[in-house]
């Protein structure tokens, strides 16, 4: 999806519009409790939330603490509330897409267990 803000065109990638449809219909004010419930829902790698966040900052459409700037909440810009009117209306489109990813992922995982399992070593070791 191509954006306008603040007379810049910017791309959106489904998982940042993802990211912009959770924190608008969601109440985490905490960036670290969204990249981990994110993760959780949708099977999406920690450090990909985490980088998408960052890219979302970047593109001033969310606001979030960091190091230099601790107690800011987890919040949408004025264009990440704009960017939100816009994607709502693919919000179940997108989020039903990384719902069968995250659904595909977990059957390959537990069609695969047994043969991970017969491949694992464990060794206990006494100190």
């Amino acid at each position: 999806m191509i954006t306008i803000v603040d007379d810049r065109k910017i791309m959106l990638s489904k998982r940042e519009q993802l990211i912009i449809l959770e924190i608008g219909y969601d109440e985490i004010t905490s960036a670290s409790s969204f990249v981990d419930y994110i993760s959780n829902m949708y099977g999406v790698s920690k450090s990909s939330v985490w980088y998408s966040l960052n890219n979302l900052k970047e593109k001033e459409i969310v606001d979030f603490a960091t190091k230099d700037h601790p107690g800011h909440t987890l919040v949408l810009t004025k264009s990440g509330v704009s960017e939100l009117g816009r994607i709502k209306m693919h919000g179940p489109e997108i989020i039903r897409f990384f719902e069968a990813r995250d659904e595909e992922a977990r059957k390959y995982l537990k069609s695969s267990e047994v043969g991970l399992a017969r491949d694992t070593i464990s060794i206990n070791i006494s100190i």
